[in-house]
C-alpha cells in the first residue's frame, strides 16, 4: 500500500496548521506543520519525501526567502501564502 503524499505547511499560527492538517488529511493527505524557521529547517533535513510546502510568509522575517531558495535548489515544490504585501518580508 503507498503512503499518503506528505505536505509541509508552515505558519506562524498553530490553530490555522491544525484546521489545515484537518483538511488535508480529509482530502487524502499527511501533513507536518512548522511555526518557526527552526522548525522548518528541522522538517526539511529530517522528512525524506515531502511532495508540497505551504508557506504563509506572514510572521516570518526576510529568512523565509532562503528557506524558500533552498526548496528551489531540492526541486520541492512550494507555494507562498501572503495575505498583504508586507515590508518585512522583502
Amino acid at each position: 500500500m503507498k503512503s499518503k503524499p506528505l505536505i509541509l505547511t508552515v505558519d506562524r499560527n498553530r490553530r490555522n496548521l491544525e484546521l489545515l492538517a484537518q483538511f488535508l488529511d480529509k482530502q487524502g493527505y499527511q501533513s507536518f506543520g512548522a511555526t518557526s524557521i527552526e522548525e522548518f529547517e528541522q522538517a526539511l533535513t529530517k522528512i525524506a519525501e515531502i511532495a508540497l510546502v505551504l508557506v504563509d510568509i506572514s510572521g516570518f522575517d526576510s529568512h523565509i526567502w532562503k528557506l524558500c531558495e533552498s526548496l528551489r535548489n531540492e526541486q520541492i515544490p512550494f507555494l507562498v501564502i501572503s495575505p498583504r504585501q508586507s515590508t518585512a518580508i522583502h
